[in-house]
């Protein structure tokens, strides 16, 4: 599957380019949005072919996004708490033990995605939070993925397959 990705832009990402966050410039570098299409192509591949459940919020209850099988720290409260210790980053790094270069796409909803490498999102995870509605990172290579609850629960599961 051949992805398409579109530059960052001040305005459209602008959870970015968020000053108290102090995301380096290397690091905003390897931060790619999916051009629209791609987003919904790997959407409908690995999360639903059902336009309907074009929301995470929107995924019926038997989906694999309920595959929970480690719940980790409230990272509501890191979040809001820039002087807490990263309780959030060292819980994924203690469960997911991915190599630091490997791509992950975190989506917001079908539309909406960006591909990172998993070492970045680590380290400025904060970012990908500004919308909380649910969003998850998944990575092709691997079954697990870690999804974000918008009242500030956060787990690792496994995915199946097969979407939806």
């Amino acid at each position: 599957m051949q992805l398409k990705f579109r530059a960052l832009d001040k305005r459209k990402d602008w959870m970015f380019f968020d000053e108290s966050l102090s995301i380096s410039m290397e690091d905003r570098a390897t931060i790619q949005p999916l051009e629209e299409s791609s987003s919904r192509m790997l959407w409908t591949e690995l999360v639903s072919a059902n336009p309907r459940e074009r929301h995470p919020m929107l995924l019926p209850r038997d989906h694999w996004i309920g595959n929970i099988v480690s719940v980790g720290p409230p990272w509501h409260a890191i979040w809001n708490a820039p002087d807490m210790p990263d309780t959030v980053a060292d819980f994924l790094r203690s469960r997911i033990t991915w190599p630091e270069t490997t791509e992950v796409v975190f989506f917001w909803s079908r539309e909406n995605a960006v591909q990172v490498p998993w070492g970045v999102f680590l380290r400025v995870w904060k970012a990908f939070l500004f919308d909380d509605e649910g969003p998850f990172v998944v990575c092709l290579e691997h079954p697990e993925f870690v999804c974000f609850g918008p009242t500030g629960g956060m787990g690792v599961g496994q995915r199946s397959k097969s979407p939806g």
